[in-house]
């Protein structure tokens, strides 16, 4: 097919900043796109919002959900969902802790791909992060994360899991 432009597409965004701790972000998208997997041109729709707040003085929160959906006349070719959460607590000016957690779920049509594919997919990380300043030019690390898969084929597994620690210094001349 050769599909190399998108000429038909809309954007619109917005963006608030409530006060000193709050803020909000949407942006939706219609239009053309390519779908790269199988050379055409398909419809695509996308939602995009996040919403950021301070609470109190040391915590602040993160929150972040894209949905997109591409269609062709055939039918729906794909539907995705990502979302972010991410939270930080600062309990002095050198210690503080860091939480993610990041959720990735599609639900493809197998009969509208080229290639095979799985119809549905969905993985989740999640990280934890101690951070301690034992002064300006060094840090102390204490983390954990994991990542987990969900498929067609594969009951929810964790595929990996790490814990670490880390010190960081920055070397002056």
């Amino acid at each position: 097919d050769g599909n190399e432009s998108c000429k038909n597409r809309f954007e619109c965004q917005f963006t608030s900043r409530f006060n000193r701790t709050m803020t909000a972000f949407i942006r939706f998208e219609t239009g053309d796109k390519v779908d790269y997997a199988n050379d055409r041109l398909g419809d695509e729709t996308a939602l995009h919002l996040q919403y950021d707040v301070r609470l109190w003085r040391r915590l602040f929160l993160w929150l972040e959900g894209s949905l997109e959906r591409l269609t062709i006349p055939e039918g729906t070719v794909y539907d995705a969902r990502v979302y972010y959460f991410r939270a930080l607590y600062h309990f002095t000016n050198a210690l503080y802790v860091r939480g993610i957690v990041q959720l990735y779920d599609v639900e493809r049509d197998p009969s509208l791909y080229q290639d095979e594919v799985m119809g549905n997919e969905r993985s989740i990380g999640t990280q934890l992060l101690l951070t301690y300043k034992l002064n300006p030019f060094t840090l102390a690390y204490l983390g954990y994360s994991d990542f987990g898969i969900e498929d067609d084929l594969t009951d929810p597994v964790t595929l990996n899991r790490t814990l670490f620690v880390k010190v960081s210094y920055a070397f002056r001349p």
